[in-house]
């Protein structure tokens, strides 16, 4: 599995800087095969009617390869080769959490 650097130890501003670079495709198909509490923390972060909306194309996006899913949760963290300043920018403050973990 792909590992995020403690998405869901960040706070709410950083995690809303770090989701308006993400396109919402790529944002719907990571969502996919995340965990439950990494989910609901990240649809926390936009708003309601934004996250109504991924969640919609996320069930209207069917059944889906864990292959495309592991893609998109890649485009979205830090790489385990990426320089620690990377991470930090990216997920500020928190330890590495994996995508599937509760």
């Amino acid at each position: 599995m792909t590992e995020i650097s403690g998405a869901i130890k960040s706070d709410e501003r950083a995690l809303q800087t770090v989701l308006r670079e993400i396109e919402t495709e790529t944002l719907v198909l990571a969502l996919k095969g995340a965990a439950a509490n990494l989910r609901d923390k990240l649809l926390g972060c936009v708003s309601q009617r934004a996250a109504a909306n991924i969640m919609d194309e996320m069930e209207a996006m069917g059944p889906v390869r864990l292959s495309q899913v592991q893609d998109a949760q890649k485009q979205i963290s830090p790489s385990p080769a990426a320089s620690r300043t990377r991470a930090a920018s990216r997920w500020p403050g928190a330890a590495a959490k994996r995508w599937s973990d509760p």
